[in-house]
């Protein structure tokens, strides 16, 4: 399965993230900042990064920084979502490939995740043709 890495420092949000993309048919994982963010996308790479700009410790422009600088995350996509005013101005400077502006639509979400990596779904290996 497609495996996505929600990375939003605020909680109830990032529950609500993480709810949504396993809905449509992905493995979440979620962190809360941009430290975090670096740290398990370098050991176990994604297949899209959902990642909010704003965050403690280690920013999410930061972060995607240094994730562009590693060989195993330097193509994974990489879409921010922020409330900042001057988010576009910081997005075509950052290293991302989509912005999405708090608040959004989760439907806009799924969209910009599913045009990038589509979700795989996998059978049981012991399923028989017919069952499911």
């Amino acid at each position: 399965m497609s495996r996505i890495l929600v990375v939003e420092d605020e909680p109830n949000l990032a529950q609500a993230l993480g709810e949504y993309l396993s809905e449509l048919g992905y493995v979440v994982e979620v962190v809360a900042h941009g430290e975090q963010a670096v740290k398990r996308a370098t050991a176990a790479p994604p297949d899209l990064i959902v990642m909010d700009l704003m965050m403690p410790h280690l920013n999410g422009g930061e972060a995607a920084r240094m994730l562009r600088q590693h060989a195993h995350t330097a193509s994974i996509p990489i879409i921010a979502i922020s409330a900042l005013g001057n988010a576009d101005e910081l997005a075509s400077v950052l290293p991302i490939d989509a912005l999405l502006h708090k608040p959004f639509d989760l439907d806009e979400l799924g969209e910009a995740v599913t045009t990038r990596v589509p979700p795989r779904f996998e059978t049981p290996a012991t399923a028989q043709p017919g069952e499911a």
